[in-house]
């Protein structure tokens, strides 16, 4: 695919089921959650303030992904940190996400 076919923004309600079909990859083991338990978690982690789930696309199709919590501190000057953890992309893309990690 070519680089300028490749994008990183920020989810929104409309990229559920792009996560699920990449999600399926990541955990094929996983149980699959109906849609109402799924759309119900995913509002709740758009709305979590703090958190942001940015997707990596190929084109059309989400590649990638990496969930990034800013966590408010007493220390340090009561300067936040962050919490991020990537997921695997699917078997076809070309991203490649650093491993998960704490950063502060």
């Amino acid at each position: 695919m070519p680089d300028h076919d490749f994008a990183i923004r920020p989810a929104t309600a409309g990229d559920l089921p792009g996560l699920a079909v990449l999600y399926r990859h990541l955990n094929p083991t996983d149980p699959v959650l109906d849609t109402a338990m799924a759309e119900e978690r995913f509002s709740a982690i758009l709305a979590h303030p703090g958190m942001t789930v940015f997707i990596a696309f190929a084109g059309d199709v989400a590649a990638a992904t990496a969930t990034q919590i800013v966590v408010p501190n007493l220390t340090r000057g009561g300067a936040s940190y962050a919490l991020i953890e990537t997921s695997s992309p699917t078997p076809n893309a070309r991203v490649m996400p650093a491993p998960s990690s704490v950063m502060r």
